[in-house]
């Protein structure tokens, strides 16, 4: 027998072995957490005794929405669909159908709302909340595929996908609702009464994920398995590599091996009438739907005055341009023209004036950011900051009983540069930090989002880290995860 068959055999037995050995974990586990649900329950002097005997589905049940926050909701909308399931798999497959169905029967209702509500803001919002429901289903959807084609070999990234796409699904509800500001009618009332109930599961679900995820992490199973470089020997020499969660069946990895200037468009579009279209949103129209394979849409330099809207149908959608300085779109869509924030979306590298707002800048004060909710987060990295931002930088959020969200948010400025990004007088609350060298890297490419696996072999323009090109000093709050580096001790 060759060496090579030989090898394969080995690492054939050690997966079975620690499959065993992980399906071992996991029943200790679940009878530790259904012991100490059982034991540590305050209702401990309600439960009759032949609670010991209660039916195992009702068991596993009870312990697959032990780390969720609405316990009692995931057990009354699971417990009729589990039949006599125990396999946590199958539950957890049965919990996302669940919310699916659920979603659905909410979205049926917004339907009927919007058909019925008046006052324009309102039916914006409803009309938003199809959008965004659907998506979250969608969401979910995904979510039940990989669950299907769970892989012990490859769960890392298999819970890492899952867990982005939950939190899509519940952010994609929570957006919903924040379209019902400053409304006067009761569509948002009744809004999130429908939700209540879809918006929880849809949260149950993802703590049962983390939890799992969380679970497996602790236990080191991807390296216990040899997962990782078992996947990385199974790939192609000169594969390419995508975040876990962007799927590859419409050729995506060969798509992104190839430099820009290499890329074959399916049409171009150009200002000047040279291309296929002038227009991006008239280019948009020729995107077969559910397609299939990558749509390349090349943008000619330009500057383009329209909103690009991409349906969810116009899949695997590719846009080419020239360059972040050649090919630009823009718009001005804002919410006091009766527009909700879901739709004043803006893509942007670079915080500069419009030439009729510099010149009006005296009068009208503009700000970096403003917490519009509870926990918003906006950090500005190695960005040009023009002249045209207030000294104080960020403004508060006026509430019914005044300024609020000053203390939840965390706002930071690092690394930038430009006659606006000079700190000195920005605003002084409790969620404004300082980034140190040390926790700002967390923050950059390599990191946040793991660039270098997939960014960087497309060919298009990647820094992983953060250009020293501009001398950072403290001059708000220190913010480190553990202790300061001592770079920034000596500043």
């Amino acid at each position: 027998m060759s060496g090579g068959g030989e090898e394969k055999r080995k690492r054939i037995a050690i997966i079975g072995f620690a499959t065993l050995l992980l399906v071992a974990m996991i029943v200790v586990v679940i009878m530790g957490i259904s012991n100490e649900t059982e034991f540590n329950d305050d209702n401990d002097d309600d439960i009759e005794d032949n609670q010991k005997h209660v039916a195992s589905t009702m068991k596993a049940v009870k312990t697959l929405c032990y780390p969720t926050d609405y316990k009692k909701e995931c057990e009354e909308n699971l417990m009729p669909a589990a039949g006599n399931n125990t396999d946590p798999k199958e539950l957890v497959k049965i919990a996302f159908n669940v919310v699916i169905s659920k979603i659905g029967d909410k979205l049926k209702q917004t339907e009927i709302l919007h058909e019925l509500e008046n006052e324009p803001r309102a039916k914006l919002a409803l009309e938003t909340c199809k959008q965004l429901m659907d998506l979250s289903i969608d969401e979910f959807l995904r979510s039940l595929d990989q669950i299907k084609e769970f892989d012990l070999l490859n769960v890392d990234e298999i819970f890492t996908s899952v867990k982005v796409w939950l939190s899509g699904a519940v952010t994609y509800q929570d957006t919903c609702l924040d379209g019902f500001e400053n409304t006067t009618s009761e569509a948002s009332k009744k809004m999130k009464d429908l939700l209540t109930t879809s918006m929880h599961m849809s949260s149950n679900a993802l703590a049962i994920i983390t939890n799992m995820a969380d679970t497996i992490a602790d236990w080191n199973v991807t390296r216990l398995l040899g997962g990782r470089r078992l996947l990385e020997e199974s790939k192609n020499e000169n594969s390419f590599n995508l975040p876990t969660w962007v799927a590859d069946d419409a050729g995506v990895h060969k798509l992104l091996a190839e430099t820009p200037f290499k890329i074959k468009p399916n049409v171009t579009v150009a200002l000047d009438g040279t291309g296929d279209f002038k227009s991006i949103n008239k280019a948009l129209k020729k995107v077969p739907s559910e397609n299939e394979k990558p749509f390349v849409i090349y943008i000619k330099k330009g500057i383009y005055h329209e909103y690009v809207h991409v349906t969810k149908d116009m899949t695997n959608v590719v846009f080419v341009g020239d360059g972040g300085d050649k090919t630009r779109i823009t718009g001005n869509k804002n919410f006091i023209d009766g527009v909700n924030t879901y739709n004043t979306t803006t893509v942007g590298g670079s915080i500069v004036a419009d030439p009729m707002l510099q010149a009006a800048k005296l009068d009208h004060k503009s700000y970096l950011a403003r917490p519009w909710k509870n926990f918003s987060r906006t950090i500005f990295m190695d960005t040009f900051i023009d002249g045209f931002i207030d000294p104080e930088g960020f403004l508060a959020w006026q509430g019914e009983e005044g300024p609020m969200h000053m203390n939840t948010c965390f706002y930071s400025e690092y690394h930038n540069y430009g006659p606006g990004s000079d700190k000195s007088k920005r605003a002084h609350w409790a969620g404004i930090w300082n980034l140190n060298s040390k926790a700002a890297h967390l923050f950059q490419p390599s990191k946040f989002f793991h660039g270098g696996d997939w960014i960087e072999d497309t060919g298009i323009p990647y820094y992983p880290g953060i250009p020293k090109h501009y001398r950072h000093k403290m001059t708000v709050r220190n913010w480190l995860p553990e202790k300061e580096d001592k770079e920034d001790k000596k500043n």
